[in-house]
């Protein structure tokens, strides 16, 4: 029997405020590019550039900023994941 927790069981252990990053990916660079600015708002933040898809049909931004609790960096998450413009957030 392994001592690690299976996969999922985890808790991550972050110590607030501290830089987090996501990457967020859609099909319109520019959409995508205002969607993270609508979500993150106010906030400082950076963004740069990711990847684009072989097919050219995904592109990928990174965004990188100071979350000041568990709370707002799940809520960031959660309102980007929610967003029309955007397909995926790792």
């Amino acid at each position: 029997m392994s001592a690690n927790p299976p996969f999922g069981d985890e808790h991550l252990e972050l110590q607030y405020p501290c830089p987090w990053s996501y990457r967020v990916i859609g099909r319109d660079l520019l959409s995508l590019q205002a969607a993270v600015a609508t979500v993150i708002g106010a906030r400082d933040y950076t963004v740069s550039a990711g990847h684009e898809s072989s097919g050219g049909r995904y592109h990928s931004v990174n965004v990188e900023l100071i979350v000041e609790s568990e709370a707002q960096r799940q809520s960031i998450f959660h309102d980007l994941v929610r967003h029309a413009d955007i397909a995926y957030v790792l």
